[in-house]
C-alpha cells in the first residue's frame, strides 16, 4: 500500500523589488515513486518568472498561492540547464506579446 504525506512550504519571489510570498504543498509518496524536480513559476504580483526546486513529488505537488506554475521538470529527464533555458525562452515569449 502506498501512502501519501505532504507538507506546506514557502518561498519568496526572486524579483528583488517584489516581496510576494508563495505557498506550496509538497506531496511525498511513502513507499512509492517520487519524481524530484523543478517548477517554473510566475509571480501574481509582479509577473516575474523564475525556477524553484520543489524536490519531490514535482508532478503531484501543487502551488497553493502566490502565482502560477507555468511548467514542471522531472530531474530524471531534465537538467537544471534545461530549466534555465526554458525560463529564458518563456521570458522571451512573454516580452514579445
Amino acid at each position: 500500500m502506498i501512502t501519501v504525506n505532504g507538507e506546506t512550504f514557502m518561498f519568496k519571489c526572486e524579483n528583488p523589488n517584489c516581496y510576494n510570498d508563495f505557498k506550496g504543498h509538497q506531496v511525498v509518496h511513502k513507499g512509492g515513486i517520487n519524481d524530484y524536480g523543478w517548477w517554473i513559476v510566475k509571480c501574481e504580483k509582479c509577473g516575474f518568472i523564475f525556477q524553484i526546486y520543489v524536490g519531490r513529488d514535482v508532478n503531484d505537488s501543487s502551488l497553493v498561492s502566490g502565482g502560477e506554475i507555468l511548467r514542471k521538470f522531472d530531474k530524471e529527464i531534465d537538467t537544471e540547464k534545461d530549466v534555465l533555458l526554458a525560463v529564458k525562452e518563456i521570458n522571451k515569449i512573454t516580452k514579445n506579446k
